[in-house]
């Protein structure tokens, strides 16, 4: 006769036999394991199978509690991504405003337009912040399938069971149409329009290509490098409508060459970084079923020769700033843009030489450096010409 304690016993090794032969992907590992079944009954087995279904009940239950499902749907929204969106976002609203001001013939009249640029600023950082926390809490709803097959990704709140997928979905799409709301209500029809395209090509268009094709880093760079036009054309048409200004239309602030210098270094940066990415993490990428180039070719050299193309261009690419303005951003900034490229570089060709994964992680901390250090010179130059003018 079968007691409660073995009939828990069974239902926990049934459930933990199938989750090991979906991730494995073979009926055979079921068999075998239901084979050993029969065979192991020792005390030593039962006491653990026993403290296993404890652990287990016991995390279900904290899954009911308010506190962990709040947290669980913050968490997927992504905060550290949404917050560099978000600074990236502001950077391009203060150089807008920055360089009308600086090119301004009424240096008298600059400070009275300081302040009324607080409220579109605000909204301009809320209506981004949204509208990214939105997007990440979208991507974490697309790809909950093949994160619950990465070591790196199954604790996110949907593989855990921490929060269903629905409820993700839902403030997802709340966050985002709320984002886009905001920056419509507080910035103009063009930040929310750009912002709603970010959304819609990260989604629609790169987060489906990563299990099909390499080229998805490449697309995805495109939404991953628009915040920074959010903020500048939301910079432009504030200051412009203060000033009383508006020499161009309103869709022509997507043309300005300051503005497309903005979205070229995200552009750019993003390549050798999310490489680097890759190459650490290329098994538990191949395991995802994401086709990047580290697990395209995972000997890692056609990542690594990425990664040394694009930091190249980054020197490129970040010196365009000073050369649109000068007056803008020069003497702290460029030395700056040279000096933090060449070290990019040398971290990529470092690792193009090794091929070592250590190398691809430093290349991938350099690159994390780089890019806040760039964009905080940039403002501070820019700033700093302003007061001084």
């Amino acid at each position: 006769m079968v007691g409660p304690a073995q009939s828990l016993q069974y239902l926990w090794r049934v459930r933990l036999e199938t989750e090991i032969g979906l991730l494995a992907g073979s009926e055979f590992v079921v068999t075998e394991i239901q084979s050993a079944h029969v065979s192991q009954q020792s005390t030593m087995h039962f006491s653990s199978a026993v403290a296993s279904a404890s652990q287990t009940h016991q995390h279900t239950s904290a899954q009911l509690t308010p506190s962990v499902l709040f947290g669980a749907l913050v968490e997927s929204t992504k905060p550290g991504i949404t917050r560099m969106v978000t600074i990236t976002a502001g950077v391009g609203f203060l150089i807008a405003v920055l360089s009308v001001l600086l090119g301004s013939s009424d240096p008298s009249g600059r400070w009275s337009v300081v302040g009324s640029m607080v409220l579109p600023l605000v909204g301009c950082l809320l209506g981004t912040a949204l509208a990214a926390s939105g997007a990440n809490a979208l991507n974490q709803w697309l790809e909950r399938d093949r994160d619950a097959l990465m070591e790196r990704t199954r604790t996110r709140p949907i593989p855990s069971g921490r929060a269903s997928a629905s409820q993700v979905l839902m403030l997802g799409l709340l966050l985002c149409n709320a984002g886009c709301g905001v920056l419509a209500a507080t910035c103009g029809v063009v930040p929310a329009v750009i912002a709603a395209v970010t959304i819609l090509t990260y989604l629609s268009v790169y987060t489906l290509l990563k299990p099909v094709t390499p080229w998805s880093t490449l697309i995805g760079a495109f939404p991953g490098a628009l915040p920074p036009m959010i903020g500048f054309s939301a910079g432009l048409i504030a200051v412009h409508t203060e000033l009383g200004t508006t020499p161009i239309p309103m869709w022509a602030t997507l043309l300005n060459p300051l503005g497309l210098s903005l979205f070229a270094v995200l552009f750019v940066w993003q390549m050798p970084h999310f490489h680097a990415i890759g190459v650490m993490y290329a098994e538990d990428y191949a395991r995802g079923g994401h086709r990047i180039l580290a697990v395209v070719d995972p000997t890692g050299k056609l990542a690594a020769r990425s990664m040394v193309f694009w930091s190249l261009a980054l020197i490129g690419a970040s010196v365009v700033p000073t050369i649109l303005r000068p007056d803008l951003a020069s003497f702290a900034y460029l030395p700056l843009a040279v000096v933090a490229g060449a070290m990019f570089v040398r971290a990529c060709l470092t690792f193009a030489k090794t091929l070592d994964v250590k190398d691809a992680r430093r290349a991938f901390l350099v690159s994390v450096m780089y890019l806040p250090v760039l964009l905080l010179v940039l403002t501070i130059e820019a700033a700093a010409r302003f007061l001084l003018s």
